[in-house]
């Protein structure tokens, strides 16, 4: 891991989460589960995933207003890097 010190004005925009996504990534890609979770603490959220995604891959995303709908930030690595090369 890397830490550097940096300049807290530099950020372009800011956002406030509205909540979070949990993808469920099972059998290489082959099957997708989505659910949009409420929480205030992500570490709250990645238990959950640990807990329910039954020793397949998940992905967690803070989800945000952004134009009229809902984006997704991704905290860890999205739910395509889980895909098999087969798929």
């Amino acid at each position: 891991m890397n830490a550097r010190e940096v300049d807290e004005r530099d950020g372009q925009w800011e956002s406030q989460s509205i909540g979070y996504r949990v993808m469920i990534v099972k059998e290489g890609g082959v099957h997708w589960i989505a659910y949009d979770m409420e929480s205030d603490s992500l570490s709250t959220v990645e238990q959950w995933a640990r807990d329910n995604s039954e020793q397949a891959e998940y992905s967690i995303a803070a989800r945000v207003e952004a134009d009229g709908g809902v984006g997704l930030i991704w905290l860890t690595p999205p739910p395509e890097s889980f895909l098999d090369a087969r798929t």
